[in-house]
């Protein structure tokens, strides 16, 4: 081609003009050359080239634009979508608590108490040197009975109660409360169906016994050993710290199903029930939320599909119980059926902050990339 296009003129237009030049030759009868010919088909495969180029840079930004799009959707349902699992840490005090055992532990080495009443027992081990015929009778009646032990008298004869080494099978269902009496603290046990439960005891000093309505009096200057055995799967402690002393449980391993709240009957003719909750006040820390956590108010409710983990402290005082607790929650809800469980975008945002800055640095360079070639049209 030996003439000069003009800026504004197109392929197509110099291949008509070439078109007109030879239908004019042809007409006149005057001689075609074949390279004319040629040269119209030479521009026909440029025009074709041209446009097959064209064509999948178009495709490639609107695959550009869909996968944009696609990410754009995928980070707003992040915000919505809530992750099964999370990372939790809590600290709580309560009046109440619930927990199973996943293994077999010495729940607390040491207990210290002035009063201890104990239901459903089948047997109490005295030693020889007590000589208790009425409470022998009571162990031979083969009938479950209570037992109750009350410290008196001061000073070096001011009776003491020591639990020993409570040992709890696997699967043992604990709950903890404070009662309406100051100071005092139900603890009860459920072990499981085919098993009992044995807890040996010490006491020392000036004691009442009351056992099924039978009152007796007794003193030791020495620690005398008591082996109480229940009468069923399931018994029931009340205890009585000694004065200025701390009920102290041992970590435990391995807990799950938690629980704070209680189901209590507010219309009996209706049989209508209401979700209590037991605690006073606390935080709970989830892997994704602000590091300051969740603050809970008084008879706030908290619950969980699941929970389990590891009891770091749990201490009985001031009528109260002291929770640290670290695991992992599925379900985490409060008051309302409010979620506590942390989204996607946050458990990301938490955990790789610096992929998702770079994520979102390449997506903005993406979004402004195309959105410039489609301005343009380049």
């Amino acid at each position: 081609m030996t003439e000069k296009l003009g800026t504004k003129k197109t392929l197509r237009d110099v291949i008509s003009d070439k078109a007109k030049t030879i239908r004019k030759k042809i007409l006149n009868t005057e001689k075609v050359e074949p390279s004319e010919f040629e040269e119209i088909t030479r521009l026909e495969k440029v025009i074709k080239i041209y446009e097959g180029s064209k064509k999948p840079k178009g495709k490639g930004r609107w695959l550009t634009i869909a996968l944009l799009a696609v990410i754009a959707v995928t980070v707003t349902v992040s915000l919505f979508i809530k992750k099964k699992r999370t990372q939790v840490q809590m600290d709580l005090t309560t009046t109440r608590l619930e927990f199973t055992l996943e293994d077999e532990i010495m729940i607390a080495d040491v207990i210290l108490a002035k009063e201890l009443g104990i239901g459903e027992l089948s047997k109490i081990d005295f030693p020889r040197s007590m000589k208790l015929a009425a409470m022998q009778k009571t162990n031979s009646d083969n009938e479950s009975f209570t037992f109750k032990i009350c410290g008196s008298g001061e000073g070096t004869q001011k009776g003491v109660i020591t639990l020993i080494n409570m040992h709890l099978p696997k699967k043992t269902r604990i709950s903890l409360s404070s009662s309406e009496v100051e100071n005092q603290y139900r603890l009860h046990f459920e072990v499981p169906e085919d098993q009992t439960l044995d807890l040996d005891t010490s006491i020392c000093g000036n004691f009442s016994f009351d056992y099924s309505g039978i009152s007796s009096d007794v003193g030791s200057k020495s620690p005398k050993p008591l082996t109480l055995h229940s009468a069923s799967n399931h018994i029931n402690i009340d205890l009585v710290p000694i004065e200025n002393s701390l009920v102290t449980f041992l970590p435990v391993t391995c807990a799950c199903d938690l629980s704070f709240c209680r189901e209590e009957i507010i219309n009996s003719k209706k049989n209508k029930k209401a979700l209590i909750s037991d605690i006073i006040s606390g935080t709970l820390n989830v892997s994704s939320i602000k590091n300051e956590g969740y603050e809970f108010h008084k008879k706030e409710i908290l619950q969980f599909q699941k929970i389990y983990g590891k009891i770091r402290a749990l201490q009985l005082a001031d009528d109260k119980i002291s929770l640290n607790f670290t695991g992992e929650a599925e379900g985490i809800t409060t008051d309302m059926n409010q979620s506590l469980m942390p989204s996607w975008l946050e458990f990301v945002s938490t955990h790789h902050r610096l992929k998702l800055i770079w994520a979102s640095v390449i997506f903005l360079f993406g979004l402004g990339s195309t959105g410039l070639k489609w301005i343009t049209g380049k």
